[in-house]
Parts: structure tokens; sequence; C-alpha cells
């Protein structure tokens, strides 16, 4: 999925003044639901899945963001549907700008 400048304006927006401590994006082949999260995500290694899961579900760091859609990374992750993803738990990734958000909600959807 593409992430446009419109979604990353929002979600600057959104985590500038968002209650929760740790706000990003996701993009996902699943439809998102407002609410709490019940999935998680998993290991990948060399472009394989592990089948190991993590202890929550992986979002890009609202402050990384735009550096990692956008700039010298120009990332893009697979699936069609985008949300803003929050939680106060949660540890950073493997990967830049990466975080792992435990208790995850999805506090908007974006596409």
């Amino acid at each position: 999925m593409r992430i446009t400048n419109e979604m990353l304006d929002r979600l600057e927006e959104v985590a500038s003044n968002s209650d929760y401590f740790l706000v990003g994006i996701r993009c996902q082949e699943v439809s998102f639901s407002l609410g709490e999260m019940n999935h998680v995500s998993h290991v990948w290694e060399d472009g394989e899945d592990t089948g190991e899961e993590l202890n929550g579900v992986c979002v890009v760091e609202a402050g990384s963001a735009r550096r990692v859609f956008s700039g010298i990374f120009s990332v893009e992750y697979p699936g069609e549907h985008v949300a803003i993803v929050a939680s106060n738990d949660g540890y950073n990734g493997e990967d830049y700008g990466e975080l792992v958000l435990e208790n995850a909600e999805v506090i908007e959807i974006l596409k």
C-alpha cells in the first residue's frame, strides 16, 4: 500500500493530540474495526513468516512514518487497509521506526 502525504499529515495530527503514549500507522490485508485489536504480528526472517507470534501488533511510529514512507526508505507494506493504531504499552521492533504495540486500539481508519 502506498501511504499518501494526506495520510501522514493526519497521522501526525492525531498523534500530537492523542492521550496515548504510542501512536503509529498500520497497513494490512484485513479491514479494520475501531477499538481493541485482537490480532498479533509475527516474526519475519528474510521475507518469510516464522509463525512465531509477537506480544502485540506492529506499526510504524508516527514520528518516523514520513521518513519510512516518503523519505529515504520509501517503504510499501502489503494490504489495502490503513489505520492509526495506538497504545500505552509497547516496545521497539527490529525495523527502523517499528513499534510493537501491546493492547493496541484502532483509533482511526484511514482507508
